[in-house]
């Protein structure tokens, strides 16, 4: 089981199944066979730091970066107090060796190298990256792993960083989209308020005597900062797309071979 810890600006990032060399995955599909997880909404809420009504779930290939821009990958927000049940379409695009064949600027788009699987998402955010350390020749504390050998920001320097990174340089004509890759979208098919069976509470007086003071929170509005949510596949069914050469260099060959053919014959004809 793979749970990776990632930063953005002031907001936290969770990303499951971020290697996807030691993927965790269900044997069964079906309710309750997927992927469940409980949101505690509890410290954000309660603790003043900044008020969170929703988290963000975005659905991506394993293997690839988040986009947390969503530009290219689905998502869904889920707000405090619910208990959701959400289902998942795929679709699987993929090439055969025609079209691996291609040059890159006939097939724009680009292949994986090797077994490292290209990511566009992943192709833009290094470029963000390199940006902001450029720019403001300094890196976060919580990125200094990708770049050891530069600066630690101070806080004036953070500000700068985060600011080129949410502003700065339009890099999507430097990443071409993937060749071959899953995309995900994603459907609500169940919410409701959330109660306290939900969270296995079945005695009022739980918490702390109605009251939990590591919280400040009342045992009643333990079910209004959480969420659960329950990921399912809603079809067994998985969408293939294959993406194919329209003309082959052979095909092409003997086309051109063909129509040569054709005007030689019929100028031997007219000759004779």
């Amino acid at each position: 089981m793979a749970i990776y810890h990632l930063f953005r600006e002031e907001d936290l990032c969770y990303t499951f199944n971020g290697d996807e060399k030691n993927s965790y995955h269900s044997e069964k599909l079906g309710p309750g066979k997927g992927f469940n997880f409980l949101l505690n909404f509890r410290l954000p809420r309660f603790f003043g730091f900044h008020t969170v009504h929703s988290i963000r779930m975005i659905l991506h290939e394993p293997g690839t970066a988040p986009d947390f821009k969503n530009d290219f990958q689905s998502f869904l927000d889920l707000k405090a107090g619910k208990y959701f049940i959400i289902g998942v379409k795929g679709t699987n695009v993929t090439t055969n060796e025609q079209f691996d064949g291609l040059t890159e600027e006939k097939r724009k788009c680009k292949l994986n190298e090797g077994n490292e699987k290209y990511s566009q998402t992943e192709c833009l955010q290094q470029l963000e990256i390199n940006d902001a350390i450029n720019t403001c020749q300094c890196i976060p504390w919580y990125m200094s792993h990708l770049n050891p050998e530069t600066d630690i920001c101070t806080t004036t320097n953070a500000v700068c960083f985060e600011e080129r990174i949410k502003n700065g340089t339009n890099f999507n004509d430097k990443c071409l989209s993937e060749c071959s890759y899953v995309q995900y979208s994603a459907s609500v098919l169940k919410s409701e308020d959330m109660g306290l069976k939900e969270l296995c509470i079945v005695n009022a007086t739980y918490a702390f005597d109605n009251y939990n003071s590591l919280t400040e929170m009342k045992y009643s509005d333990l079910a209004e900062a959480h969420t659960i949510v329950k990921v399912n596949f809603d079809d067994p069914k998985l969408l293939v797309i294959t993406k194919d050469a329209k003309v082959t260099i052979p095909d092409m060959v003997g086309s051109i071979g063909g129509t040569f053919g054709v005007f030689i014959g019929e100028s031997s004809f007219q000759n004779f």
